[in-house]
């Protein structure tokens, strides 16, 4: 009778003790989630350290963490959620780390992490969800601009870059013989027919020329109903690729976007200014952008900024969509003495003609690659 009641206090004291243990175990338990690096290239490998401190005498005999990943960052199981299984001692810190990699360029939030622990015998669980939002970019890929095929409808000239900042025709430096790259409206006749083969003009480089992308992320009307994801992301790699090229070029080059910035901050620019130290930012700036519907049409946009616009710099308007509205705006511009030009990036090549600003045809890329 005696060890009857011993062994019933022992199960009771078992049952307070795993009990105490439940209720205080998230007691001066501290969890924290830490990214070494958040700014990655698509393919970069992203490390995320989880920090749990059991800061009290009790220990904890199981804990189970959980984390969501979202899509589009891949995990070392390939999975959408990370688990990690473990016994924590009184007063002691843990650290648990595990990679995951960007496999498309975006705006993503590690957000709430789930803790479950038991008690030391298993009997009985409690569960809580910690809040601990953590940013991720990944940036779009940047590619040599040689990859992409662009075909203008100024048939002189094949560098787009050098001809619309590089060469100033007010300036003229001397002769030299043709080559392919070389305008027809450059041949010097004169010179030509002395020496019996095509010589050209050749022109100073202008010192104050700056280069503006404009990327429009619209893509029909109205505005907010008509999205094709892929063209935009298309539309952003030319972008950051054709900015990379134009700053390793000694260009300051800036960036304009119409698309709704992603980001916990509320001071997030859509519009960055023309310097040669400007890539870095516009690259986080095509990080965040969104491929969903813009944050307004491209003729809003363009009106609202009409006191942003210099005579000194070459504005490239790279998009998929123009209305009637936004071929208003641009003829405007250019009657201002602005010098616009205009990058087709639909597949089809569709894109209206302005009249008295050159298209140029971005051919050959396959939208489809980001679906």
């Amino acid at each position: 009778m005696l060890g009857y009641f011993a062994f019933s206090f022992l199960i009771i004291a078992l049952l307070a003790l795993g009990e105490f243990t439940r209720r205080n175990g998230f007691r001066n338990l501290k969890v924290k989630r830490t990214i070494k690096n958040n700014k990655v290239q698509i393919g970069e490998e992203i490390f995320v350290t989880t920090t749990i401190e059991n800061n009290k005498w009790l220990p904890i005999s199981f804990l189970n963490l959980k984390q969501d990943i979202p899509g589009g960052l891949n995990s070392e199981l390939h999975k959408n959620e990370v688990s990690l299984f473990l016994s924590i001692k009184w007063y002691e810190r843990i650290k648990s780390t595990f990679k995951l990699k960007g496999e498309k360029r975006g705006v993503y939030l590690l957000k709430t992490m789930k803790l479950s622990l038991g008690d030391l015998f298993g009997f009985s669980s409690e569960a809580i969800q910690i809040d601990d939002y953590n940013e991720i970019i990944v940036y779009p890929r940047i590619k040599n601009i040689d990859s992409f095929n662009l075909v203008s409808n100024n048939i002189q000239g094949d560098n787009i870059i050098r001809r619309w900042i590089y060469k100033d025709p007010i300036f003229t430096r001397g002769i030299r013989e043709y080559n392919v790259e070389d305008r027809m409206k450059d041949i010097h006749w004169p010179s030509s027919l002395k020496a019996n083969k095509l010589m050209v003009k050749e022109y100073d480089y202008s010192s104050d020329r700056e280069l503006i992308i404009i990327l429009n992320t619209q893509c029909g009307a109205p505005y907010f109903s008509v999205i094709n994801s892929n063209v935009i992301e298309y539309g952003i790699e030319f972008s950051v690729s054709l900015i990379n090229s134009s700053i390793n070029m000694g260009i300051p080059t800036g960036f304009w976007t119409n698309a709704h910035i992603l980001g916990f901050r509320k001071d997030l620019k859509n519009i960055i200014e023309p310097f040669l130290n400007s890539f870095n930012e516009i690259l986080e700036l095509c990080g965040r952008m969104s491929s969903a519907s813009p944050r307004e049409d491209f003729a809003s946009f363009l009106s609202s900024n009409l006191m942003n616009f210099r005579k000194n710099a070459v504005y490239t308007v790279i998009s998929c969509f123009l209305d009637d509205e936004s071929i208003y705006m641009l003829n405007k511009l250019k009657n201002a003495g602005m010098c616009i030009k205009i990058i087709d990036i639909t597949p089809d090549a569709s894109l209206p003609e302005v009249n008295g600003i050159e298209k140029v045809i971005l051919t050959g890329g396959n939208a489809n690659e980001f679906n």
